[in-house]
């Protein structure tokens, strides 16, 4: 093995560019890697917790020559996508699936010629749409719901005021839209909720009930619905002011709550189960905490922002350069705060789903990876939407035709170290938790605490459903040695404060290179932490 791998260490070199997506812990985590295939050195299983495979060599081989070879096993970041082309002869079904992320794919013919507003929760797809546009740009549109399990149409959602139905939003409660048109020569709009447990539709809000509505403009709600939490928001008028304010309704407890106001009149509130954002300002969004009630921070760029999206992990937007050329950007919401870029180049509308960040740009649907920070194109079309991990889009089409969707079921990638060589079992293991992981960076980069040599030795963070965390690090000797009685104890102290800090942990483990057996013989302190 050794006599194979000589001198990958100057491939990989030119392998990872100084331009890819890789900082320079992840270099040598993956350089780290070869050194322990060279050395033929095993990793040790984690007893307590079955989660690490023990086949390193082989693993972190297939990942080294993937990137070599042009990356085609999508362990690493690509600044270049690969397309996929569904008609590629593969060896098995199975293997296109893992290659695009695709679990599913399902065409709607919709039986409409234009369609807007499309949403999506499990079987559930709805659209607002209609057989013509009148040339004085009045929509006569109706919401339709189709159930992709019966390939059939449910209930169809017709306009009370002889107007549009838009804003269509679907979780597994409720479906919301807004029926909007002219009533007696006054523009107005309506909110109505569905409750698909029991069928009975509620007026939510009546644009009446907004004081001073009309003067001196006209703003339309803009609906975002949580997919769990029942939450929706949207925007209203302030009367006599160039200002809008952010709503949150309750849809369980019928509570109504103001937000915030801002002079943004464009503002578009987009919600998860966390947290709320909305533009702000020219160049500036807040995050607002849902569990908190209250804008924990304002994130300010450099350049023109442009509605932001978040989920329960993340927030992305799109922003101008200085070179207006246009970027996409994402950024944990609460831990870490540092942003990636992930694309640029022109971008027409973009969404954030479970584990996905998804956006069309020169009519090719791009998804990119939360998880393994990779790019591809799935298909062709324009404006798609994602909740969890079912994205929809239209595809392209002739004039005159009857507009068809694209739905696919994306597959949530397993959580894969390519800097080891082996996956993760996060059904057993646990998944990743970037929260332990942003605290447990701030204890080892305190310059209190041995000069802060302990900086970028975190790998990862998981915690599994029973409470049970496991922090692994780089070995702490390479760069402290072993430490005295004292200084374990101090360092462990702050460790285990920082990981305890998320009430979901009842129980810690700490391994170098995921091998438990290592940090237990380098500590003198037992390697097991209950709350």
């Amino acid at each position: 093995m050794d006599e194979k791998l000589k001198g990958l260490e100057g491939k990989l070199d030119r392998v990872i560019s100084d331009d890819d997506y890789f900082t320079e812990q992840d270099k040598r985590r993956i350089r780290k890697g070869i050194k322990n295939m060279k050395s033929g050195a095993p990793a040790k299983r984690f007893n307590p917790l079955p989660a690490f495979l023990t086949a390193i060599s082989i693993c972190a081989f297939l990942i080294i020559l993937g990137g070599i070879a042009g990356k085609e096993l999508g362990f690493f970041a690509t600044e270049d996508p690969q397309e996929i082309d569904p008609s590629l002869s593969l060896p098995t079904e199975e293997a296109i699936y893992k290659k695009n992320f695709i679990r599913k794919r399902y065409t709607i013919e919709t039986g409409q010629k234009e369609v807007h507003y499309q949403d999506i929760h499990g079987d559930t797809v709805i659209w607002s749409g209609g057989e013509d546009v009148p040339d004085s740009g009045s929509f006569d549109f109706e919401l339709f719901q189709y159930n992709i399990a019966t390939e059939k149409f449910d209930e169809t959602f017709q306009s009370e005021i002889a107007g549009e139905v838009s804003d269509g939003q679907v979780n597994d409660d409720w479906i919301t839209w807004v029926d909007s048109g002219t009533v007696d020569d006054e523009y107005e709009w309506r909110i109505y909720a569905l409750n698909r447990n029991t069928n009975e539709k509620n007026l939510i809000r009546h644009s009446k009930q907004v004081a001073g509505y009309g003067t001196p403009l006209i703003v339309n709600p803009r609906l975002s619905l949580s997919t769990h939490e029942n939450l929706l928001t949207w925007v209203e008028p302030v009367a006599g002011e160039d200002k809008v304010v952010i709503q949150l309704y309750n849809l369980n407890s019928r509570e109504l709550v103001t937000v915030d106001e801002t002079s943004n009149l464009g503002t578009f509130p987009q919600i998860s189960n966390h947290y709320l954002v909305y533009s702000d300002f020219k160049a500036e969004f807040p995050i607002y905490s849902l569990n908190r009630r209250q804008v924990d921070f304002r994130t300010m760029n450099k350049y023109e922002l442009m509605f932001p999206k978040v989920n329960d992990e993340y927030i992305v937007w799109q922003e101008k350069t200085e070179t207006s050329e246009t970027r996409l950007v994402v950024m944990p919401a609460e831990y870490g705060r540092k942003e990636a870029e992930v694309f640029k180049g022109d971008i027409n509308s973009f969404e954030i789903g479970d584990d996905f960040v998804i956006w069309e740009s020169d009519h090719k649907i791009y998804v990119y990876s939360l998880v393994r920070k990779e790019t591809k194109i799935i298909g062709e079309g324009e404006f798609p939407a994602i909740r969890g991990n079912m994205a929809i889009w239209l595809l392209p089409k002739e004039g005159g035709e009857d507009s068809v969707f694209q739905v696919v079921e994306l597959k949530a990638p397993e959580l894969t170290d390519a800097e080891y060589g082996f996956n993760i079992d996060i059904d057993e293991f646990g998944e990743r938790d970037l929260r332990i992981e942003s605290e447990v960076e701030a204890v080892l980069a305190d310059k209190d605490l041995f000069e802060a040599k302990l900086k970028d030795t975190l790998h990862g963070a998981y915690l599994n459903e029973e409470g049970i965390a496991v922090v692994d690090f780089q070995h702490f000797g390479e760069l402290v040695g072993r430490l005295s009685w004292d200084e374990q104890v101090e360092l462990v102290d702050a460790l285990n404060e920082a990981v305890f800090k998320n009430s979901k942990v009842n129980k810690i483990y700490y391994t170098f290179d995921g091998a438990y057996n290592l940090f237990d013989s380098w500590s003198e302190l037992e390697n097991v932490f209950p709350r």
